[in-house]
């Protein structure tokens, strides 16, 4: 009896540190320009990578972002230049489709394949944003949003995501 009731409590404690070790771990809002939010959960397991270097300048630039990136909290990057749309990238602990939604904006999802990742494509019309996320690893996500700076330039924005997450794809480490 004792044996059953010693597993049961060594199981939870497990659990309980894996829980704090990553799993759904709470991520700071970080505001971006276009006036959306993005959650950027970070640790320690996340790939090192310049996030503020794995989208081509020419592409940026042709979307009127010839400015340098501002380099944002945790492993976060994002271009924004005047009468533009804004560009972030990031990596974050969650599994692909897990994205945490603090601001509420209920994208909608469209599975894609990046190269050789599976990924997502999330399009929210409330927030005006596009997102493609892309797996690293189980739990690591790379993500490329585009925030649009009106209506006008809203319909390219996926278009936009979608160009900029293939262009980055080659750079992203592979984790396991």
């Amino acid at each position: 009896m004792r044996r059953p009731v010693l597993l049961t409590v060594v199981t939870a404690g497990v659990a309980l540190a894996a829980a704090g070790c990553g799993g759904s771990a709470a991520g700071t809002a970080v505001p971006t320009a276009g006036g959306a939010s993005s959650a950027s959960p970070t640790t320690a397991a996340a790939p090192q990578l310049d996030v503020c270097a794995v989208l081509p300048q020419d592409l940026l630039s042709s979307m009127g972002l010839a400015n340098p990136p501002q380099k944002l909290a945790g492993n976060n990057c994002e271009w924004s230049g005047p009468n533009a749309d804004v560009v972030s990238t990031s990596i974050a602990q969650y599994a692909l489709g897990k994205r945490p939604d603090p601001s509420g904006a209920n994208p909608t999802s469209s599975p894609l394949t990046i190269g050789g990742h599976k990924a997502l494509l999330l399009k929210s019309d409330a927030a005006a944003t596009c997102d493609v996320d892309i797996a690293l690893a189980s739990d690591i996500t790379f993500s490329v949003l585009v925030t649009a700076q009106d209506a006008k330039t809203y319909p390219a924005a996926c278009d936009h995501a979608k160009a900029l997450a293939t262009a980055a794809e080659p750079k992203l480490p592979l984790v396991s």
